[in-house]
């Protein structure tokens, strides 16, 4: 009798290694899609005046609110020292200002000025143009499916690379 799980078309489902083409085909793609994606973004943000890191705090205060540093500096993925420099930076520019917890805990928060709403929403836009819509068009199913695929490979990417005696390539 034949396998009721198995595909019509006769393919056999069970996991195979991807092949060497594949391989530097996925590597050569997101190559292609990094520089894209930056250039773009830079773009933008240039234009606003803001650097990468700059605008990654504005979008997370934007996304969550006021919040204390430690907060966002776990958002974004880096360390409250890392995030002073920024604040202080996005601060003079006029896009963020300090305000006292009401929780009584006397933490500050850190919140949008109404001009640091308003950049936000003009970079948010402005990206938006700049990827012509690719990014809106995908659907939200394969959006999620690629987006955790990606983060997947992202945490085995950003681990150091295992030292081979046989290899000649540096290693970071």
């Amino acid at each position: 009798m034949a396998n009721p799980s198995a595909p019509v078309d006769g393919r056999d489902t069970r996991r195979q290694p991807a092949t060497e083409v594949e391989l530097l085909t996925f590597g050569r793609l997101l190559v292609q899609l990094g520089k894209v994606v930056e250039e773009r973004a830079v773009g933008v943000l240039q234009w606003y005046r803001l650097t990468p890191a700059g605008w990654q705090v504005l979008e997370v205060i934007r996304r969550l609110g006021p919040s204390r540093a430690a907060e966002i500096a776990a958002a974004c993925g880096g360390s409250r020292r890392w995030l002073s420099g920024i604040v202080d930076e996005l601060a003079a520019a006029g896009l963020l200002t300090c305000l006292r917890g009401n929780d009584g805990s006397g933490d500050e928060l850190l919140a949008l000025t109404e001009t640091g709403t308003s950049r936000a929403e003009q970079v948010m836009s402005d990206l938006g143009l700049a990827f012509g819509g690719a990014m809106t068009e995908l659907d939200p199913t394969d959006l999620r499916a690629v987006t955790e695929r990606l983060a997947r490979l992202a945490v085995h990417l950003l681990e150091p690379a295992p030292a081979t005696e046989s290899s000649t390539l540096p290693v970071s």
